[in-house]
């Protein structure tokens, strides 16, 4: 199910549609000004959870202390709207079968107000200056686990080993990055980079050449033979003994630039340099 789609029904053109065929008395959307309001209810309460911009107007803005008696207070009277909120027969609809997503929104607003009052509003020495919302979304969770499923042939049950080999497989891809999936990816959050294996404690700035090596170290590209103690920083691993998973990458690329290469080639003498090299 691609539930990325949910948001597009949920929206405000949907409820100015409604709110065009109400007005206009065709007769099959008469009485529909319950949905309306619901409508336009959350998808503002979208919107807020789903901040992503610190330069954000409106209610997509980030949470500030700033602007929170514009959206605390639409919050409040959300998650109350959300518990009381009833079906055709009188039910709450929290007492029915369909209940997940009205209590899912109730305890996300609490969830959030909450991180907020923990991390923004005090006085003294705050964590954060404002909260974006977006950053404690399950998508960037969504994309990693269809990442690993993608390397294993859409396997959503690998094993151990399975996992191992995809999660190197990505290290070595520098990024995480997926075509398609539940989510949809809407802005380039930093999940998961080979830079983020430094141990900082050791050198607070590595050059290139030593990150490279304490990954190849670390993630088991190197033979046993070609490798050195942990505390040695700056010790690169020997080109003639890489392992042969390190030399099929290598050959791999380097064959993938010198086709791209020999494309916008237009010297024959270039051209059959490269390809003897």
């Amino acid at each position: 199910m691609k539930v990325n789609l949910a948001a597009q029904v949920m929206s405000t053109s949907v409820a100015d549609s409604l709110q065009f065929c109400l007005e206009e008395n065709i007769n099959e959307f008469q009485g529909c000004e319950a949905t309306i309001n619901f409508l336009r209810t959350i998808d503002r309460l979208f919107d807020i959870l789903n901040s992503r911009n610190p330069f954000g107007k409106y209610s997509k803005a980030p949470l500030r202390l700033t602007n929170k008696a514009t959206w605390f207070p639409f919050l409040m009277q959300t998650k109350t709207y959300l518990l009381t909120i009833r079906n055709v027969s009188g039910t709450l609809m929290t007492a029915t079968n369909r209940k997940t997503p009205f209590l899912g929104f109730a305890m996300a607003i609490e969830a959030v107000t909450g991180l907020f009052n923990d991390l923004v509003k005090p006085t003294e020495n705050p964590p954060l200056r404002y909260l974006l919302t977006y950053k404690l979304s399950q998508d960037h969770l969504e994309h990693f686990f269809g990442c690993i499923r993608l390397r294993g042939g859409c396997n959503n049950n690998p094993t151990v080993t399975q996992f191992v080999t995809a999660y190197k497989h990505l290290l070595v891809h520098h990024e995480v990055k997926v075509s398609n999936g539940n989510c949809k990816l809407l802005e380039n959050t930093t999940i998961l980079t080979a830079n983020s294996v430094w141990n900082h404690q050791d050198s607070e700035q590595p050059d290139q050449a030593q990150t490279i090596a304490r990954n190849m170290i670390k993630y088991d590209l190197v033979p046993n033979t070609a490798r050195k103690t942990e505390s040695d920083n700056y010790d690169i691993p020997d080109p003639q003994q890489l392992s042969q998973y390190v030399e099929n990458a290598v050959t791999y690329i380097a064959g993938f630039v010198t086709r791209n290469l020999l494309k916008h080639l237009k010297c024959k003498i270039c051209a059959g340099a490269l390809s003897l090299m």
